[in-house]
């Protein structure tokens, strides 16, 4: 049985009301008059709301009402009235003669239930609805409390013609009528996604604009359990009917949990022990390294607190437990032991990741603390274990999908990304475990290196991606695969700025704007995946951009297209990637003579020329402006020499043949694109016959004999080690390439990937030769043409970059001189080439 509305709120409300109806009621005799003359308010061919400007609706108040079914009684009341302006919708607590009268409760009420199929809201999921427009009225009856409002909104969004399509004043479609009448129907409504996450982070945000848009569109609220109690109105109800959803905080939190930051100086001196270790040392620095959770007492702190959070008023709520943001684990005894060489070969941590979860899951269950627990799928543990390690069906994944490539169909075999992407969520399912995506739409391109980590306030970059039509047909696969559900993270509206985490920058305060159409889309499809999206489209689109939605229809097809045919998308894709997107012959110029046709065709309409301005400002701010970066900074193909002999790998590059090859320097800084000061600067040279693709490489740094080169062995440790990165597409190579990374030692680690994300080692046999000097490394490179599938036959182009990493011994114990930076021939190690033309 549902607890009833608190007594003197019930008071207050039954005398609001009754003040309400007696204005609401007290008509001049015309008045009277005209309602009286609305009795056959049912026509044949449906049920009529509105005659000449008049509502003739009443909300019959439910006998018992939950704060959120009062909730749904004041928006339903507030958006009839605006539908229809000047005029009110009545409440009363019974059905009034010649109105419409409204019914709002939940399938508990038997005799409102007795209007339904009976077989049908038994197969209602939870926060589902049903919905019945019948001669006698309208009646709305909900799975549960929540599915009460829901219902709501569907009533006005599918009936009336309502849409929210992004938080703020600009967002929301609203219709107007004089007269309205709406067909019988019966309809049965249940989300398609039992968590329904995205469009914005509440944690950083607490305004109604962004709560509202989020319920209206049939999302949910992930706030945290502290905002249980705030004072604003809305938050309050949404949360306070599913505290089971608080967030019980979380993420990041391995070593915050262990101990303060500010002690942690102190625990190190007492017990170093706790912190983790990595080649042989136990590491201060935080973040540098996860706790070392084999440790007992790690164990037993983090759980407490973990505990803590769980019992705080309102007990239970999702507690999620992620590792510090960095992939390296402690690599101790104890922590390694039990590892399958498997995960070992490929440096994966979900062995030492999930069986500290089951760990703290277990004793969770024993000592009964109410909750539920999530764990992130991340870094090195994104897939499930190798070995036998059992995980509870109860413990949710979490999953940061940063190698779902979002330009490309999630069942698209020629996409490498997704084909390992769906591979290890069918390695999940196969457990029995439910998951849960994070998109991490914020982590996209955007016409700034800095990313989601740009501290520039007046930088004006966004993200503008135009990727809806696919996000549509990547929920129907996620729903067919029985998906838990999905969020993504973004900056939400209004967005507050509490700590570092966002600057206050055009990035983050537009981010729910320049990404409406991806956040109104992923709403509607995580309710109804099954929604026909050429339908939908066109609805979305010409409500918004009115008489400019001709033009921006064929702007938006002229983009999916592009996006779709494009390069890779994924999280952490470089800029550049975006006028590779935009450099189809035509393209650019297309868009731009449409954005100047639909400026026009809305001179007259205020509200739909701002929109129409504003996006074309968000594409130029984006698109248009890494389409002329990518224009401005193309280089000319460079000529790779072809030579008759071989050269001795040797490390010396004293011959005269290397002396008279072809030399690059000026290496860019990764993070900023700037030129690195000479101090640590890097020169390449680059020879080629018919065996091998030669490299001869210096390396300057001060300190070239502190540098890293403690991997002895090829394994994805060497990242722990400075390296140096060869990137090459073979002729013809489309978006497959090889890596090649080889730290100080002469240690070389071959692999092919596929955009970044995707490695598979390999042998190719490459030869290197090291040598350490007093202010630099150099290496000499041999790599078989055989081995990469090509053959340097003249005219034959390779796409090649070079990036340099250095990182001293001891790096993982302080803070890297700001100075010694990554460097790389373009402005990112990957998908950032030049061409090589052999000649």
């Amino acid at each position: 049985m549902k607890n009833s509305f608190p007594k003197n709120i019930f008071i207050f409300l039954l005398l609001f009301l009754s003040s309400f109806l007696l204005v609401s009621c007290t008509s001049s005799p015309e008045t009277l008059s005209k309602e009286k003359n609305c009795e056959s308010k049912t026509k044949q061919e449906g049920l009529l709301l509105a005659a000449k400007g008049t509502l003739l609706c009443n909300i019959v108040i439910p006998e018992r009402m939950e704060l959120i079914e009062s909730e749904a009684l004041e928006e339903l009341s507030h958006f009839l009235a605006k539908a229809v302006p000047g005029s009110t919708a009545l409440c009363a607590f019974s059905p009034m003669k010649g109105k419409c009268n409204i019914y709002l409760d939940t399938i508990d009420n038997k005799k409102l239930a007795a209007k339904f199929s009976a077989e049908k809201l038994k197969r209602l999921k939870r926060e589902g609805y049903a919905l019945k427009i019948a001669p006698d009225g309208i009646y709305i009856l909900g799975k549960d409390p929540s599915g009460v409002l829901y219902g709501v909104y569907g009533l006005l969004r599918k009936h009336i013609g309502y849409r929210w399509f992004h938080p703020g004043p600009d967002g929301e479609h609203t219709p107007s009528y004089t007269d309205l009448t709406l067909p019988f129907t019966e309809e049965y409504s249940s989300p398609g996604f039992a968590t329904r996450w995205p469009g914005g982070d509440l944690n950083r945000s607490y305004t109604n604009n962004q709560a509202k848009w989020h319920v209206r569109n049939g999302l949910q609220l992930a706030c945290p359990k502290w905002i249980y109690f705030t004072s604003n109105k809305f938050i309050n109800k949404e949360t306070m009917r599913r505290p089971h959803l608080l967030n019980a905080y979380g993420g990041h939190e391995l070593s915050d949990r262990m101990c303060k930051r500010v002690e942690r100086a102190e625990l190190f001196k007492k017990h170093p022990e706790y912190f983790g270790m990595v080649q042989g040392k136990r590491i201060l620095k935080y973040w540098g390294v996860q706790p070392c959770l084999s440790n007992p007492a790690v164990f037993e702190r983090i759980y407490q607190g973990i505990k803590q959070i769980l019992m705080t008023t309102p007990r239970g709520g999702v507690h999620t437990i992620g590792s510090d943001d960095t992939p390296q684990f402690c690599e101790c005894n104890d922590c390694m032991k039990g590892i399958p060489e498997e995960e070992k070969k490929e440096n994966l941590t979900s062995t030492q990741f999930f069986r500290f979860v089951q760990k703290v899951r277990d004793r969770l269950k024993k000592e009964r603390v109410p909750g539920e627990l999530y764990a992130w799928g991340y870094h090195n543990y994104v897939q499930p274990p190798k070995g036998d390690l059992q995980i509870s069906k109860d413990i949710r994944i979490y999953y940061h999908a940063f190698s779902h490539c979002h330009a490309h169909a999630l069942d698209d075999p020629s996409c490498a990304l997704n084909v390992d992407f769906l591979r290890i969520i069918k390695a999940w399912q196969k457990k029995g475990i439910s998951m849960l995506f994070n998109e991490v739409t914020s982590c996209l391109p955007q016409s700034c290196s800095g990313g989601d980590t740009c501290r520039i306030p007046d930088c004006r970059a966004v993200v503008y991606m135009p990727m809806e039509r696919m996000t549509a047909r990547t929920l129907r696969k996620y729903h067919e695969l029985k998906v838990k559900g999905v969020s993504q993270f973004m900056a939400p509206y209004e967005i507050r700025y509490p700590g570092k985490l966002f600057t206050k920058n055009r990035r983050n305060t537009d981010m729910a704007l320049s990404m409406w159409q991806q956040n109104y889309v992923l709403a509607q499809y995580l309710w109804s995946p099954e929604t026909d999206f050429d339908t939908f489209f066109e609805d979305m689109g010409s409500k918004y951009y009115g008489r400019a939605w001709k033009q921006l229809k064929e702007i938006r097809l002229i983009l999916f297209d592009l996006f779709e045919k494009g390069p890779h998308m994924f999280s952490g894709v470089p800029p550049q990637a975006l006028g590779e997107m935009m450099s189809r012959p035509g393209a650019v110029e297309k868009i731009e003579k449409l954005f100047d046709e639909a400026e026009k065709a809305v001179k007259d309409s205020p509200l739909h020329l701002r929109r129409t301005e504003q996006e074309r400002d968000y594409y130029n701010e984006s698109l248009l402006k890494m389409y002329k970066w990518h224009k401005k900074n193309a280089k000319p193909a460079l000529t790779l020499p072809k030579i008759s002999s071989s050269l001795k790998i040797d490390g010396a590059l004293t011959e005269s043949t290397w002396k008279n090859a072809p030399m690059l320097t000026g290496f860019l800084i990764r993070d900023t694109g700037k030129k690195q000061k000479a101090a640590f600067q890097v020169k390449a040279k680059y020879l080629c016959n018919e065996k091998y693709l030669y490299f001869g490489v210096e390396a300057k740094d001060p300190e070239s004999k502190q540098l890293s080169a403690y991997t002895k062995t090829p394994s994805m440790k060497i990242y722990q080690d400075a390296y140096l990165d060869l990137f090459i597409k073979e002729p013809n190579g489309r978006d497959f390439y090889y890596q090649f990374t080889i730290n100080p030692a002469g240690v070389c680690l071959e692999y092919t990937r596929n955009s970044g994300t995707v490695g598979k080692q390999i042998s190719a046999g490459t030869l290197v030769k090291t040598k350490v000097l007093d202010d630099r490394v150099i290496f000499e490179i041999a790599i078989p043409v055989s081995k990469l599938n090509g053959k340097n036959l003249s005219g034959n182009k390779w796409k090649i970059n070079i990036g340099w990493a250095p990182k001293l011994t001891g790096d993982m114990n302080r803070d890297r001189d700001p100075e010694r930076k990554a460097l790389c021939l373009g402005t990112d190690f990957h998908l950032s080439y030049l061409d090589f033309v052999v000649k």
